[in-house]
């Protein structure tokens, strides 16, 4: 396939961000916005296999420079919000919940989120708004997926390339049969690891893999044109309609993986060339990346610090603010790293020492039980006091549930 820049893609990176993020304020028209995280996925595993596929057919695929890349358009941003969240945590965390931040912190680090909360918090539960950086799961689901994928496409390469279709297509129907049995029987795994989840990008890989073919098919602009009208109301029927008690991924994913597979195999459709390569579209997809950052931490926060539960309204003002943030970071820290020429071991050593310096402030708060030292010695008694926990109604761990109506809350 081509690496020719689509603008088109980067539109549908703007709806599938807005999605998520007007999901995450609460607005209720959009109760299955999370299903953007399935369009990120979908593009991924099509953009990522139209970048190395030709390299690996070619004998000219390198590891240093491939994950060279990868580190200058994920970590730089990343790095940049963890040392964010670390500061705002430490002012508005008391003890055991900064200890907890420390841990999800690290993991984020080191592209383990989505093991870490799997572990550890249900996407879909009210607690789940009070985790400041629960955003960072769909990001090791990725960057897992960054490890194991050039490998597996090294070992296709030996076959012949129908045979390599074939293989690839077994292995993302397998993942696909993973889902909809462990969305039953395991569905906080399901929702949040890496084997539930390859098949949404295995569909992006064939899709790249089979782009020529497809191609030729498209050419014919009705196909082209239903195709891509089909996959939008597709996409958006399932951020309309989905909701948290909805069985996800399983089947439900479908829907969205569908969509989105129908949008990018459609570059000429009237979808693509009126909507998606307009030019707000655009503008807001360049800045995707550096928005999911952004807007989850400050809702979080936002949360943490108030007294009683948010309505949409300051969310959605959180969400713009996150934009405005999000030009700033995509302006000065993700351009500038991407259009770095410094030599791939510099840029893989470099960023292995910035992670290491986060991963360390954030072991100094956890190996320090959450830097107690920072409150009066009553504070400190109060927030360890499992009887003041039990007795007090005005005192509650960030993330219990709590009455709304009840007493005014000191989250602790």
């Amino acid at each position: 396939m081509s690496k020719t820049y689509r603008s088109d893609v980067d539109g549908l990176r703007a709806l599938a961000v807005t999605a998520v993020v007007f999901y995450h304020a609460g607005l209720p028209w959009l109760a299955g916005g999370f299903v953007g995280v399935d369009v990120f996925y979908v593009i991924s595993g099509f953009l990522i296999t139209g970048l190395i596929h030709p390299d690996i057919a070619a004998q000219k695929f390198s590891f240093a420079r491939f994950y060279a890349r990868r580190t200058k358009r994920i970590l730089p941003a990343l790095f940049l919000i963890l040392l964010v969240t670390c500061g705002l945590a430490c002012l508005l965390l008391g003890p055991a919940e900064l200890t907890s931040f420390a841990r999800s912190a690290v993991a984020a680090t080191f592209g383990l989120s989505n093991v870490y909360y799997y572990s550890s918090s249900n996407y879909f539960t009210e607690a789940a708004a009070y985790q400041p950086l629960l955003m960072t799961w769909s990001l090791g689901v990725e960057e897992q997926f960054y490890l194991v994928y050039p490998l597996l496409l090294m070992l296709l390469a030996r076959l012949s390339r129908p045979r390599q279709l074939l293989a690839l297509t077994a292995i993302t129907l397998i993942s696909l049969g993973l889902s909809i049995w462990s969305t039953q029987t395991h569905p906080t795994a399901a929702f949040y690891l890496l084997p539930s989840r390859a098949w949404e990008l295995g569909i992006g890989c064939l899709l790249a893999l089979s782009w020529d073919e497809m191609q030729v098919l498209m050419q014919r602009r009705y196909l082209a044109d239903g195709l891509g009208v089909a996959g939008a109301l597709m996409v958006l029927a399932a951020i309309a309609c989905f909701g948290g008690t909805t069985d996800f991924p399983g089947w439900a994913a479908l829907l969205t993986v569908t969509g989105t597979a129908f949008l990018v195999a459609t570059p000429s459709g009237l979808v693509n060339r009126l909507l998606l390569s307009s030019r707000p579209a655009v503008f807001v997809g360049l800045l995707s990346y550096s928005w999911y950052l952004w807007h989850w931490p400050l809702m979080s926060f936002a949360r943490i610090a108030s007294s009683r539960p948010l309505g949409p309204a300051v969310p959605s003002l959180l969400a713009l603010l996150a934009l405005a943030a999000a030009y700033a970071s995509w302006r000065w820290v993700e351009r500038p790293f991407r259009a770095s020429r410094s030599a791939d071991a510099v840029v893989l050593v470099r960023n292995a020492g910035i992670g290491a310096g986060v991963a360390a402030i954030a072991a100094v708060f956890a190996l320090t039980q959450g830097l107690p030292a920072r409150f009066s010695a009553r504070e400190r008694a109060e927030a360890s006091s499992a009887t003041a926990l039990a007795s007090d109604p005005c005192l509650v761990l960030v993330g219990e549930i709590y009455a709304p109506d009840g007493p005014a809350v000191v989250r602790q």
